[in-house]
């Protein structure tokens, strides 16, 4: 499994924790590769009852959510990020991959909204 080392969590000055690179990174760079652990439809209202709903990913088509782990439920949202998250359903895994250059130093985000569904997001972004 192909993964860029260097990762770190850093707090931000918005956004709380982040994940930020050690090292640039370039386009199509695999940044991380997550396993995830699935949350069954039927198990989803309970843990949007906890604080783990503000962690999760939708997964499938059949409305199970997931659990990134490693670093994967701790990348900030951005509206235009520098990687992107693929879900890749037969192997549980989530791949981060770089979208557009990063440098060292800089925080790593991904887009929470699914532009294929809607551009809505379920949560409200702030501006300073």
């Amino acid at each position: 499994m192909l993964q860029v080392p260097h990762l770190h969590i850093r707090q931000t000055d918005t956004k709380g924790r982040g994940i930020f690179a050690g090292l640039e990174l370039h386009i199509g760079d695999v940044i991380e590769l997550c396993p995830v652990v699935v949350i069954p439809k039927k198990e989803v209202k309970s843990i949007d009852q906890t604080i783990l709903y503000e962690y999760y990913f939708l997964w499938g088509t059949q409305g199970d959510v997931c659990l990134a782990l490693g670093y994967g439920s701790i990348y900030n949202h951005d509206d235009s990020p520098n990687a992107e998250a693929i879900n890749l359903l037969d192997e549980a895994f989530i791949r981060i991959v770089c979208i557009r250059n990063i440098k060292s130093g800089e925080e790593i985000t991904i887009s929470y909204s699914d532009s294929k569904v809607s551009n809505s997001l379920w949560f409200k972004t702030t501006t300073d």
